[in-house]
This record gives C-alpha cells, sequence and structure tokens, in this order.
C-alpha cells in the first residue's frame, strides 16, 4: 500500500481516538452521577436518628443494599459502554479498511486513466503525433492526429485501436502500423507523464 495512504488512514484513526476518549468522558460523568446519588441516599440514611442498636442494623443492612445496587448500576454502565466502544472500534476498523481500498482502487484507476488518457497526452498527440513519419502527407498525418485523439477522448486509446487506425489511415502493413502505434503511443505517454 502506498505511503500517503497509509498516512491517510493513520490520520483518519487518530481522529477516531479523538472520539473513543469521548467513551471515556462519558463513562467517568455517569459513574459520577451515579456515585453522586448513591452517597447522598447513604448520608440521608444516615443522618436519620439512630437511637438503639436495632436501628443501627437496619441501617447497615440498607447501606449494603444500596451498596449492591450501586455496584450493579455501575456494572451495567460500564458493560454497555464497553459494547457500545467494542460495536464503535469495530466499525472504526472497517471504515479504515474501506478507506484503504477505496484510495486503492482510486489510486489504481488514476493510474490507468493518467495510461489513457490526460490534458498533456492529448496535447502532443494533437500537435507533435507522427511528426517523425515520413512519406506521408500531412493531411493524413492530421487526421490520424484527429482519430487518434478522438480515441483518447473516448478512453480506447490501446494499442490494437490505434494501430488499426495507423493501418487504415496510412495505409501500411500491419506490422508498420504496430511499430508506428508503439512508438507514438509511448512518446505520447512519456511527453505527458513528464509534464503532469
Amino acid at each position: 500500500m502506498d505511503n500517503k495512504i497509509i498516512d491517510h488512514i493513520k490520520a483518519q484513526a487518530d481522529r477516531y481516538d479523538g472520539r473513543n476518549l469521548q467513551f471515556e468522558q462519558d463513562l467517568l460523568y455517569k459513574i459520577g452521577v451515579v456515585s453522586d446519588k448513591y452517597v447522598s441516599n447513604a448520608i440521608g440514611c444516615v443522618l436519620t436518628g439512630i437511637n438503639n442498636v436495632l436501628e443501627l442494623q437496619k441501617l447497615m443492612i440498607r447501606l449494603y443494599s444500596r451498596k449492591d445496587s450501586y455496584l450493579n448500576e455501575c456494572k451495567k454502565i460500564l458493560m454497555d459502554t464497553f459494547d457500545n466502544y467494542i460495536n464503535k472500534a469495530y466499525e472504526y476498523t472497517g471504515d479504515l479498511i474501506d478507506i484503504g481500498i477505496e484510495m486503492s482502487i482510486s489510486k489504481i484507476s488514476e493510474q490507468k486513466s493518467n495510461t489513457e488518457y490526460d490534458e498533456e497526452t492529448l496535447r502532443y498527440i494533437q500537435e507533435h503525433a507522427f511528426e517523425l513519419l515520413t512519406r506521408h502527407s500531412n493531411q493524413k498525418i492530421e487526421e490520424v492526429r484527429a482519430k487518434l485523439g478522438d480515441l483518447f477522448l473516448k478512453k480506447k486509446a490501446n494499442k490494437a485501436n490505434v494501430r488499426a487506425i495507423i493501418e487504415s489511415t496510412l495505409g501500411v502493413t500491419r506490422s508498420k502500423a504496430e511499430e508506428i502505434a508503439q512508438t507514438e503511443l509511448s512518446r505520447a505517454y512519456n511527453y505527458g507523464v513528464t509534464k503532469r
């Protein structure tokens, strides 16, 4: 995979990490709210008058009950948050994989389209292609340039199509047309590459 793609994925992962930190903040907030509620409740229980051992024993039972409720509620908050976090992490990982695949496909199709057509290559074909050919009229060369330019615009400029145009328009043999096609396509592409 290309370094630019990997760098982009790392940057996106950093953004996701920022979102993941929000889980921690949310968890701390929720636990804090529950803790405040149960501490207030416990303090309310303790502030009531305790006049004998039986009332103290009842208070201890209520506090233990509140403690169990508090722990159960905290456990539920933790489990729900972790489930949510795991699902999001799974989703984010899938997103990062999709981003990598899409960028790789995009890069491949961009490279492919660059070999088929770009402005500099087309300009070269229209202005300079076939200028090294001798024994052919300017009119024939201009006709081949125009037909070849159309092929590039239609994204059908492969060696076989170019060879067929050269063979039919210039009236040369198949092998000579193939030689000319290879030379001119290479020159046009290389010129386009140097200008990009």
